[in-house]
């Protein structure tokens, strides 16, 4: 199932099964005032789901929903602010419980390449620039800022983690924070050159293991002075042929964007970020359901390990 928007309703709710644990409400555990909620998380992320696969207008998705559901649906004000609760480090959580199901299902297996690039996902805002034209202030349409960590495998490449920020945030902090939070192994470490300039990253994949194959170049002027900087030089040189795999990470965020779009529908930042976030869940849950399918189907014969019969396939 390589097709990433090829997913029905029952796939939803089982999607949302998967990630529930992470979405417990804890209203009734702290006993706040106020009347219980009237709709689960659970029915309020498919609705979410819904909505990003199939690119409904709000309106257009209580209209649907009724048409789907028997139970009562939440009027308009109701699912955007619902989602608009919905917490962002649980959604990000969602992308590498997912990640380890894959993880699973192919053996636990280390990766032989791990990968990191940021790209940006437009919304309807106007972001002002730090310089002005003239008299007035240029401004550009407002992004949000995203950073995806990509493992390999011989099935395919699947998100393993994900940083978000507002428009111009950095790369290289998101990557960082990233990789304290997500326990990721493999070979080699594939970035571009913008990783370099952080000594602090640098170590961080080192110390975790990894081979950093990460363009390091000096300047016209300025030869390569730190210590840490002239050693992943070095290494970027011995292993310059792997640097070109380096093109599967753009690859992988442009499945995202060509499968359910590169804007969001959304005014604020803080909702806009949400819906981001939504995609690569459903990015990676495509990936799970494609593996399963090619577990049951090709290779429910072989009595080896996944990931051995996939290296044999």
């Amino acid at each position: 199932m390589k097709n990433y928007k090829n997913i029905s309703i029952k796939q939803i709710m089982l999607l949302v099964e998967m990630i529930k644990p992470l979405f417990e409400d804890s209203r009734e555990k702290k006993k706040k005032r106020g009347r219980p909620r009237k709709y689960s998380d659970e029915f309020i992320l498919v609705l979410f789901f819904i909505r990003i696969l199939r690119g409904y207008s709000f309106r257009t998705l209580r209209v649907e929903a009724g048409d789907l559901f028997s139970e009562d649906i939440p009027s308009i004000s109701t699912i955007h602010y619902r989602i608009g609760k919905l917490d962002p480090d649980k959604l990000k959580k969602a992308v590498s419980l997912l990640a380890r199901f894959i993880d699973n299902k192919l053996g636990n297996a280390e990766k032989e390449y791990v990968f990191a690039d940021g790209t940006g996902f437009g919304f309807d805002d106007k972001i002002p620039l730090s310089y002005c034209r003239g008299k007035e202030i240029r401004e550009v349409s407002g992004h949000v800022k995203t950073e995806i960590l990509a493992a390999s495998s011989p099935a395919g490449d699947y998100v393993y983690g994900i940083g978000i920020a507002p428009s111009y945030g950095d790369e290289r902090k998101l990557l960082i924070q990233i990789l304290q939070e997500t326990p990721v192994r493999g070979k080699y470490f594939l970035a571009d050159a913008l990783y370099s300039m952080s000594i602090k990253l640098l170590k961080m994949i080192l110390e975790m293991g990894f081979v950093p194959v990460i363009r390091t170049s000096k300047s016209t002027h300025t030869n390569i002075r730190n210590p840490l900087r002239k050693k992943v030089a070095e290494l970027y040189e011995k292993y310059k042929h792997v640097y070109t795999q380096r093109y599967r990470i753009e690859q992988l965020i442009a499945k995202i964007k060509n499968s359910y779009g590169d804007r969001e529908n959304a005014r604020s930042y803080e909702m806009a970020a949400r819906y981001v976030i939504g995609k690569v869940i459903l990015f990676n849950f495509c990936f799970f359901i494609s593996l399963l399918f090619l577990l049951f189907f090709y290779l429910r014969k072989d009595t080896r390990p996944l990931y051995a019969r996939l290296n044999c396939a």
